[in-house]
């Protein structure tokens, strides 16, 4: 099953984060730590498994996959599963009210739903998205009783502007069009000084109308910017909502070969669109390893890093190796008849991308045929092939070899040269006029003469000619 996702990003900023204990986050400010955060709560909602829609099993793994990711940052996460329209809105409400408060201000809290979302494009040019709960009507069937079954996704806007909490994200993994916030949008800031002011930020998966596999390419890159360094761009040990974006745009425009392109901005809000937010990376050694991805454009065979086998690769597969160590690889692919192979560098904390793909020999030519006056069915090889008509005649990709060619009364053999053309000229072969043989005439003078045979059984006849 297929779906478009798009991620939310609702976030006020902070400065560099020094992470202390869970749930609690310390701020750093000119050598001294302030506290940013008290507590880190997450609500997790994913539907997998619907009524009228498509399942869509990979959002359980994704699901999972999200929640143990934002425990290892110090999150106290809530998960519900496959909620009808009521307990959705009723996740939503509970959650907001009892860590969304006044009483929370100094809080972090964190909303992700993956599953089914829907667009609809009004009469008067507008769109609507919709986040789709698990008991929802398919809009073909009624759209009027879709939309009262769903949430829209502009109540979103009124959950981010009455929660109190110090920083909010809304992440959305589903199914709408990656235009849904373009009316919000405004181009994104880079890091400043300013970055204790506040935020909403936007990240979204695609462009309108893009669809991407169930299986998430935008959720496995997320996982992968929050538990490594790799989107860290400044190496800082710490994660922006800017270099998220960044990161997520670069990464999932390459692996889904191009036909994802996230985007990513801020809220039109002259106080909402001023900061950054911030994750603080888990602390360690600077990285010596870094990755390698191969993607297989045309080569099938086994695959070698630095003489090491790792695994047979396919035509069309795109392969990762993060183990590498910094400095020069050779990769090979044992492939018939042609064997690919390239030297690479690796970076310590980067990915080096490549493509195997070898240039297959050319084995085709072409055959011109030029018909003076035939316009009949052509065979080659005694197979039909097209009927000529009367001038020129153009065949491609014709393998390499000897052929022979007939149309009506002309036959040719020729033989096609790789990479080459050909060019014949076939003309109708005319019959000479049969000639009919006549008996001899013979002048015969007036007189008479006796017709017919001696033999007395046959009536003999008497003629007379006379001169004319």
């Amino acid at each position: 099953m297929n779906k478009k996702i798009v991620l939310l990003f609702l976030a006020l900023t902070m400065q560099l984060l020094t992470f202390a204990q869970r749930g609690l986050l310390l701020l750093e400010i000119d050598g001294e730590e302030t506290q940013l955060y008290k507590e880190s709560y997450a609500l997790v909602i994913g539907v997998s498994d619907y009524t009228y829609w498509p399942d869509l099993p990979g959002v359980k793994k994704d699901v999972a996959k999200v929640k143990t990711a934002l425990e290892k940052h110090g999150f106290t996460v809530t998960s519900v599963d496959n909620p009808t329209l009521l307990e959705l809105k009723n996740a939503f409400d509970t959650f907001i009210e009892k860590y969304g408060n006044a009483d929370k201000k100094e809080t972090r809290l964190l909303i992700y739903f993956a599953g089914h979302g829907h667009t609809i494009i009004t009469n008067y040019g507008d769109t609507l998205g919709y986040i789709v709960p698990k008991d929802a009507p398919n809009p073909n069937n009624n759209e009027a009783k879709f939309q009262s079954a769903v949430m829209l996704m502009k109540q979103i806007d009124n959950y981010a502007l009455t929660i109190q909490a110090k920083h909010s994200i809304f992440l959305f993994d589903a199914c709408f069009s990656g235009s849904l916030f373009s009316t919000q949008r405004a181009i994104p800031q880079e890091i400043n000084d300013k970055t204790k002011l506040d935020v909403r930020q936007f990240i979204t998966s695609g462009s309108i109308d893009e669809t991407v596999p169930d299986e998430s390419i935008f959720c496995e890159q997320l996982i992968e910017a929050l538990t490594t360094d790799y989107a860290d761009n400044n190496k800082d040990g710490y994660l922006t909502g800017t270099e998220l974006g960044k990161y997520l745009q670069t990464n999932v425009i390459n692996y889904s070969k191009d036909t994802q392109h996230p985007q990513y901005g801020k809220i039109k809000h002259p106080k909402l669109d001023k900061g950054d937010f911030v994750f603080k990376l888990e602390s360690g050694p600077p990285p010596t390893t870094g990755a390698l991805q191969i993607t297989s454009k045309n080569v099938t065979g086994k695959l070698y890093i630095d003489n090491i086998y790792r695994e047979t690769i396919t035509e069309g597969a795109v392969k990762t190796y993060s183990d590498l160590t910094t400095g020069v690889h050779a990769v090979r692919i044992a492939s018939t008849p042609t064997e690919w192979t390239e030297k690479i560098m690796i970076i310590a904390g980067q990915t080096t991308y490549i493509t195997a793909e070898i240039e297959k020999p050319i084995t085709t030519g072409t055959l011109i045929i030029n018909s003076t006056n035939i316009t009949a069915k052509l065979y080659i090889n005694d197979i039909y092939y097209l009927t000529l008509i009367i001038g020129k005649n153009t065949i491609n990709n014709l393998e390499k070899g000897t052929y022979t060619l007939k149309a009506d009364t002309w036959t040719e053999t020729v033989t096609i040269t790789a990479n080459k053309t050909t060019t014949v000229t076939a003309t109708k072969i005319e019959e000479e006029p049969k000639v009919i043989n006549l008996p001899e005439m013979v002048k015969i003078t007036g007189r008479a003469f006796t017709m017919g045979a001696s033999d007395l059984s046959y009536t003999e006849h008497s003629v007379t000619l006379s001169d004319y």
